[in-house]
């Protein structure tokens, strides 16, 4: 073989080596990878100097860097501020990429406007990844793709082909995870340095809620910066390189699936959970000390929306989880008033989750922990935000709220009249504005149950008291006083609520009315000879076309979904007042949809009738009975809520509340019996609806305190 042969065949390999690398290893850069095993973390006085430690243990300065051009960007090496003070240094995701341990990728260009939008935080000095003595080239190149996102499924699974440990763990020495509990709860424990396996590295933060790595320098007492490693390009994309790593070997412990639902990361977790099952000790990893979630305030909201999904995926994996107890003490529900980080979404989503379920409501009421009775009944009692008894006000049963209220609004009338004395004293604008927040959360929680049907306390008369100067009567009156104003809130309210719910139930007849008024008279149809082709247009006369589709689309109208609308309206229908409007909601609703001849008819208003303009009412659907031989008298929807609110306000001796329509009239349009209230049928017969406006008992009583109502 002369020379120019093998001169070529050396180019021939040499070009067939360039070509392997660039697929499998995008990060080239490094002259000696099989050294490099870990960076040192230098103090700031020396953070430009790199060292090499090999695995004997030894440092030797770094080689020069190649004459090609200057080295790449490393995650190290920032200098600090013109202050000389360590702050936050951010690079863009591509930069990021472009590292010593990864070339450009697909990721990179890719990307695009998410690359601009998702930032890095990098230590002020150099990250150090610590493998293990015997940790193999393939290994290493597998955890820095890893790291930087620049890797698919197929290049995990071929990296562990050829020798990569998917059992391997790294540490981060000069690291420390973070302590996820609030400022507040915080005590020694200020985090770890940390050894992760590859499935925890592999697992992004798509919320930015979760608090990353945190690395300081331990000899000047730095304060400590966040490490956050960029997003995955996709969800499919981790959820392939997750399933790779199982694949090869990476086992599936507690630490990654609580990582992945600490993270609010549902990809990861479902990943987790459709190969494995949880442990039979492991509850839902936040209602302990050490696993509150305290998101940043940027995005705080976000990553409690995205961690409802991850609690209904643990729940459908294993629903003994809703029902779990800790300790043999307490619940999950009862972790909800425990934690102060939780927004009001949810708080609310969460307790509905655990009763979907089968959480109890109201259990273990002789027990108590950290001095509230052990039913979330008595938590919501003691908790600063009301969201809690939001959700049991809806839940609970109508027994347990009727026994159990009228002392509950006592307290919230004392507590709210306290708060305001306080308010009131208060020099300092703070406090001041603390004193009204904690009164009007108070306030809050006396409108809740009073829309859930439980009954005003008894007035000042029947308390037993020695003397007319009594405190306890005068205490007494000032927090009937407080109720009192809150309920004709509550009463002025209500009014606005049954039009918006009323509208609600009524939306999909009006959608699908509009658009079949819009399509009939495009249809064509043929109503010459039976052999006639030219098919014509249908005409209609005015409004027609609009009759016609409402009562089309009244055949497919679901009166199911309509009344469970009118459910959902915040006013418990087991109290006299909420009775009575649940029924006349339900019966306006039916008859607006298969009686009136269109949606016109049925909102009523101005329209002209042979040239004169009339004023039409909102649809009267109901009737007075009239004198016998009389015609009965017609009244709508307003009319009816209307006498239902006057009735609570002359029970309850209550003054501001408001009609709201015709106010020229008075009450005088609205002054009817119950038993003689009902509607004109088609046949122009009265039907009465004394039966249906007959407020229901209760069913049970004390006793029968159903856990889930």
């Amino acid at each position: 073989m002369d020379r120019q042969e093998l001169l070529r065949n050396a180019l021939i390999l040499h070009e067939r080596g360039q070509r392997l690398k660039k697929e499998e290893l995008p990060s080239e850069n490094n002259n000696h990878p099989a050294e490099a095993v870990r960076v040192r973390t230098p103090t700031p006085h020396t953070c430009t100097d790199a060292h090499i430690q090999t695995k004997s243990g030894q440092d030797v300065p770094a080689p020069p860097p190649h004459k090609r051009g200057p080295p790449p960007k490393r995650i190290a090496d920032f200098p600090p501020d013109e202050q000389g003070k360590p702050k936050r240094h951010r690079i863009a995701v591509k930069d990021f990429l472009e590292g010593d341990a990864g070339a450009p990728s697909s990721n990179s260009s890719e990307a695009g406007a998410a690359d601009d939008e998702r930032q890095v935080v990098l230590n002020d000095c150099s990250v150090g990844i610590s493998f293990p003595a015997d940790t193999n080239d393939v290994s290493e190149r597998l955890v820095c793709r890893i790291l930087r996102r620049n890797i698919t499924g197929r290049g995990v699974s071929r990296l562990i082909d050829k020798g990569a440990d998917a059992v391997l763990k790294v540490g981060l020495p000069g690291v420390k995870v973070p302590s996820n509990r609030p400022w507040w709860a915080k005590k020694v424990n200020h985090g770890t340095s940390p050894e992760l396996r590859l499935l925890q590295l592999a697992i992004d933060d798509p919320t930015g809620g979760c608090p990353g790595l945190k690395g300081h320098m331990s000899s000047t007492k730095e304060a400590a910066v966040q490490l956050v490693l960029p997003l995955w390009p996709s969800r499919e994309r981790q959820r392939e390189v997750l399933e790779a790593l199982i694949a090869g070997g990476a086992p599936i412990d507690k630490k990654s699936i609580t990582t992945a639902f600490q993270k609010a990361n549902h990809t990861a977790l479902d990943t987790f959970l459709s190969h494995r099952h949880l442990a039979d000790d492991q509850a839902l990893f936040f209602i302990d000390e050490d696993h509150r979630p305290c998101p940043p305030k940027d995005v705080y909201e976000q990553y409690f929306d995205a961690l409802l999904p991850c609690i209904r995926r643990l729940l459908e994996h294993d629903s003994s989880l809703a029902t779990e107890e800790l300790h043999n003490e307490y619940l999950p529900i009862h972790s909800v008033a425990k934690h102060a980080s939780f927004t009001k979404n949810f708080t609310i989503g969460f307790c509905e989750l655990l009763y979907e379920f089968g959480s109890p409501l109201n259990s273990k009421e002789d027990s108590d922990y950290d001095g509230y009775g052990m039913r979330p009944i008595d938590q919501a009692k003691g908790a600063d935000e009301p969201w809690l008894l939001e959700f049991l006000c809806k839940r609970l049963p109508a027994s347990v709220l009727v026994r159990r209220g009228p002392e509950l609004m006592r307290c919230f009338s004392g507590d709210a009249e306290c708060a305001q004395r306080h308010a009131r004293k208060e020099a300092t604008q703070a406090l001041e504005k603390r004193y009204k927040r904690r009164a009007e959360a108070a306030k809050e929680k006396i409108r809740l149950l009073l829309r859930a049907g439980v009954a005003l306390p008894l007035p000042a008369a029947h308390i037993a008291t020695t003397r007319k100067g009594d405190p306890a009567l005068k205490a007494a009156n000032r927090e009937r006083q407080v109720i009192k104003r809150e309920y004709v809130g509550v009463l002025n309210r209500i009014r606005h609520d049954v039009m918006n719910t009323v509208n609600a139930a009524l939306r999909p007849q009006r959608d699908f009315a509009a658009l079949l008024t819009h399509l009939l008279p495009l249809a064509p149809h043929n109503d010459g000879p039976p052999d006639d082709p030219v098919p014509s247009i249908l005409h209609f006369g005015p409004e027609e076309a609009a009759a016609i589709a409402w009562h089309i689309a009244a055949l497919c109208f679901d009166i199911d979904t309509a009344h469970q609308t009118v459910s959902d309206i915040q006013l418990r229908s087991h109290s006299r007042l909420g009775h009575r409007i649940h029924t006349a909601m339900d019966h306006f609703v039916a008859s607006a949809v298969f009686h009136a001849s269109g949606n016109t008819a049925v909102v009523g208003g101005r329209h002209e009738e042979d040239g004169q303009v009339v004023h039409a009412p909102p649809l009267q659907c109901f009737a007075i009975r009239g004198e016998e031989g009389g015609q009965p008298r017609v009244l709508g929807l307003r009319e009816v809520v209307h006498k239902a609110r006057l009735d609570e306000a002359t029970e309850h001796c209550l003054r501001g509340v408001v009609k709201g329509f015709h106010e020229h009239l008075g009450d005088a349009d609205c002054h009817f019996e119950w038993d003689g209230l009902g509607f004109v049928d088609d046949a122009g017969e009265f039907v009465s609806m004394a039966d249906c406006f007959a407020v229901p008992e209760i069913e049970g009583g004390i006793e029968d305190e159903g856990e889930r109502g």
